[in-house]
Formats: C-alpha cells, structure tokens, sequence
C-alpha cells in the first residue's frame, strides 16, 4: 500500500455489522498492544474495559459521529489510531462516509472479522458492499477469518474461503494461530481489562488487600490469575500483530 502512512502509525478501522466476531478483541487485544501510543477510537455506545489505556488513548464516540472521527485523524496525524466501530454504528458511519467525498483517505485499511456462521458470512458481505458503496477501494479492505478451527460451525473452512476469493479481496488468515482471547474472561463474562498483560501481580497485591471487601479480594484473584493466563498468550499475539501488519503493507511489519 504504497500511500499508507508511516510504518509506526498506521490508521487501522475495525468494523463488521455481525456481533461477536473479535471486533474490540482485534482492536484492543491484538492491535493497541503493540502499537507505540496508539490512540483507539471506539464508535459504540458504551466500553466494557479500557483495554489498559489511559483517558489520553482511549475516545468514546456515540452514535456513529463520522465528523468527530475525522476530526481525530485530521489532529493526530502521524499517531497510530485504531477505529473500532460497534455494529449498531455502521449503518449510520458508513452513511457520513458516503456523504463526504474522500473522508476514507486517511484510513489506511478496513478490518473486517467473521466467523465461519452463516450469519457471521453474510454481514461482512454487507459490510463489504457498503464500504464499496462509500467509494472505498478493495485494496483498503481486508476480511479476517476468525476462529476458522471451531468445530460447532455451519459453514466448512473451504467455503468460507471460496467467499472470500469470490469478493476479490485481500484475506488474512493468521488469526487462528493463537488461543481465541474470548477464552480470557471473568466469570460474569467481561474480558480482562488489560491490553498489555502486565497486571498479574498488581492484581495479586490488591487481592491480599485487608480493606477490601471480600468480594473485591476474590475478583481481584480471579484477575491474577486471567492475567496470568494472557501473559503466556502475549508471544503469540505479538506474532499474529506482526503477520498482520506485514499483511497490511509489508514496511508496516517493523511496527511490531
């Protein structure tokens, strides 16, 4: 991609209108992580977890507010900035978009994750048509398969692979070289609240902390040990960021 940005800022949107396809795990877990300050737009009505970022790294945009989004790339140029777009905000982005002729030129490319479900495969093919209709080109749109080994699919690899090639796009397929970080959850189902699998003995002192009440002591060692976990899943993540940017554009691999 020979007008992307530089190496060790590229402009990432990940967006797709199915739910639960590792769009915010991409996001947060695959692409803030090694990032040099990334700043992470998240285009949804609320966050779960901050991913480990910090106010000055993370904005909250509601209701699929395109301008504010071009506002933050415009002013934070030569920064890396991840766009994660929830899917009850598609529809409403991809219409500023096709409104405002060129507002796509300063993102690089547009990740778009699915499942091998049946459903999963039909909204990245909407997805898909509705970028194409905001006049964005499909060397800025990479389809990213996910979860391609679980057994419980309706749809076999193969087929979703003949999709892929069908649409006459670029397909990435790293992703199911590391455990899905789905797995990396607390027991009320929220994901872990770090982006940098450094929190396992911070976790760890606050659960032996006296004041806290005994709820609070046993979250926080039930975050230990999640921390735990996703520390040995970091060397494999940092891969799959470095196949993916090598994906992208093959000089954006030395942002790894």
């Amino acid at each position: 991609m020979s007008d992307c940005h530089p190496v060790s800022a590229p402009r990432i949107c990940v967006l797709s209108a199915a739910g639960g396809c590792g769009k915010t795990v991409i996001a947060f877990h695959l692409l803030a992580p090694f990032l040099q300050n990334p700043l992470l737009v998240c285009v949804k009505e609320r966050i779960d977890f901050s991913g480990g970022l910090s106010p000055d790294n993370l904005l909250l945009v509601r209701n699929g507010d395109f301008g504010v989004v071009f506002e933050e790339l415009t002013l934070n140029q030569g920064r890396p900035i991840i766009i994660d777009i929830d899917m009850t905000a598609l529809e409403a982005t991809c219409a500023k978009m096709k409104r405002f002729s060129g507002a796509d030129e300063d993102i690089d490319v547009f990740l778009i994750p699915f499942t091998p479900e049946v459903y999963s495969i039909q909204r990245m093919i909407w997805t898909v048509r509705k970028l194409q209709a905001c006049g964005i080109s499909g060397q800025k749109i990479i389809l990213v398969p996910n979860r391609l080994q679980d057994r419980t699919v309706s749809s076999s690899i193969e087929d979703v692979m003949k999709i892929c090639e069908g649409l006459m796009l670029r397909v990435f397929s790293g992703m199911s070289s590391w455990k899905r970080t789905r797995s990396i959850t607390t027991s009320s189902g929220n994901r872990l609240p770090s982006g940098r699998f450094c929190l396992a003995e911070f976790y760890r002192q606050k659960a032996r902390d006296r004041h806290a009440t005994r709820e609070d002591r046993q979250n926080y060692a039930s975050y230990a040990a999640l921390a735990a976990r996703a520390e040995r899943v970091e060397p494999r993540l940092k891969q799959t960021f470095a196949r993916l940017m090598a994906h992208i554009s093959p000089g954006m691999a030395a942002a790894a």
